[in-house]
């Protein structure tokens, strides 16, 4: 998911226009203000452990809950390979499930630290 790095704070914490989160960061060199980054997770997503359905929709978000990433966002599609596409606004995470999981849901999903690859380092 491509996304505009708006701050990076200590403790591998950074933000962007939906929140902010935990990450790994991967690049040329230390970076500080804003950047465009490739955000990713190896995480597989599994629903009622790490992907809850929400009974209504939210604002997209990523948050830090208890340490960990949390991304609100609507599930828009799907694959054949147990993957799957998280929009927030106009960031979209293709991301891997085990289990069902229907489109057009919105979902929160908890995630460990993303990796963080800043795009023309």
């Amino acid at each position: 998911m491509q996304i505009k790095v708006e701050a990076v704070g200590r403790n591998g914490r950074f933000a962007c226009g939906l929140g902010e989160f935990v990450a790994f960061h991967e690049g040329a060199g230390e970076r500080s203000g804003e950047f465009v980054a490739e955000i990713d997770t190896d995480e597989v997503f599994v629903p009622g452990e790490t992907l809850f359905v929400l009974d209504e929709p939210m604002p997209p978000s990523i948050s830090i809950v208890g340490g960990a990433n949390v991304m609100v966002g609507c599930v828009s599609g799907g694959f054949e390979n147990q993957t799957a596409v998280l929009e927030m606004n106009d960031a979209r995470l293709i991301f891997e499930y085990s289990g069902e999981l229907e489109t057009g849901k919105w979902v929160s999903m908890r995630s460990g630290p993303f990796t963080v690859l800043p795009v023309n380092a």
